[in-house]
C-alpha cells in the first residue's frame, strides 16, 4: 500500500518482537472502526539492551495526538517485558499458539465484500514487508512449523498483536494474564508491581 499518515482517533497498538542479533521490533498499528489493522510505522534496530530500546521508543518524535492503548509482544520475553513496562507501561503477551495467529492475520489479508483489506502495511515499512513476504514453513513438519533461519521478527511482532486484539479480541484483563503465567518462566515478571495501566497513554 503506499503511504498513509497517523490517525490520532483510531485505536492504537504497538506490537513487539524481542531481540539483539536479531532485531529488536516494535510496529505502530491502528485499527479503525471497521477493525481494518495499519502498520504505519516500524523500528527495527540490532544491537542495543532493551533497555536502550525502551528509551528510544518513549523519546521519538510522534505525530501530533499520538497515544499507545496497548502493547502486545512476545510471551516468552519476560525479562524484555519486565524491563520494558518500567519505562513504556504494562504489556500484553499471552501464549496463543502460531496458528491462530497466522490464521487471524490470512483472514486480515482478504478482500472483504465492499473492496477493503483487513490488514495494510506501509510503503515505508519495508522490514516488514520483507519479513512478510519472506515467511516459509517447515514443509517436513505438520502444521505451522516455520523453517529456521528466517527474517521473521517483524512477522512475528505483528502476530503478537492479532493474537492480543483479535484471536483474543483484546478482552483478557491483567489479572487474567498473570493467572496464565503462574509456574512459567514468566513467573517473576508477573509479580513485578507497577502503577502504571494498559491504557496509559503518553505523547
Amino acid at each position: 500500500m503506499d503511504e498513509f499518515d497517523y490517525n490520532p482517533a483510531l485505536e492504537s497498538w504497538w506490537a513487539l518482537d524481542f531481540g539483539y542479533t536479531d532485531p529488536f521490533v516494535c510496529l505502530d498499528i491502528t485499527i479503525d472502526t471497521s477493525d481494518r489493522v495499519y502498520v504505519w510505522r516500524e523500528y527495527v534496530v540490532r544491537f542495543r539492551s532493551t533497555h536502550e530500546h525502551g528509551l528510544l521508543l518513549k523519546s521519538r518524535p510522534n505525530p501530533d495526538g499520538f497515544h499507545v492503548d496497548g502493547i502486545a509482544a512476545d510471551p516468552r520475553g519476560a525479562d524484555e517485558i519486565a524491563t520494558l513496562a518500567v519505562i513504556i507501561g504494562s504489556i500484553v503477551a499471552n501464549p496463543v499458539g502460531i496458528s491462530l495467529g497466522d490464521e487471524a492475520i490470512k483472514q486480515a489479508l482478504k478482500r472483504r465484500p465492499d473492496g477493503t483489506y483487513g490488514l495494510y502495511i506501509n510503503s515505508t515499512c519495508t522490514e516488514t514487508i520483507r519479513s512478510m513476504k519472506n515467511l516459509r514453513a517447515d514443509e517436513s513438519k505438520p502444521g505451522y512449523e516455520r523453517s529456521k533461519g528466517q527474517f521473521d521478527h517483524p512477522a512475528d511482532a505483528l502476530r503478537y498483536f492479532f493474537n492480543e486484539r483479535f484471536v483474543l479480541r483484546g478482552s483478557v484483563n491483567l489479572d487474567a494474564v498473570y493467572d496464565a503465567y503462574r509456574g512459567s518462566e514468566a513467573a517473576g515478571f508477573f509479580q513485578y508491581q507497577s502503577e502504571l495501566t494498559l491504557n496509559q497513554r503518553f505523547s
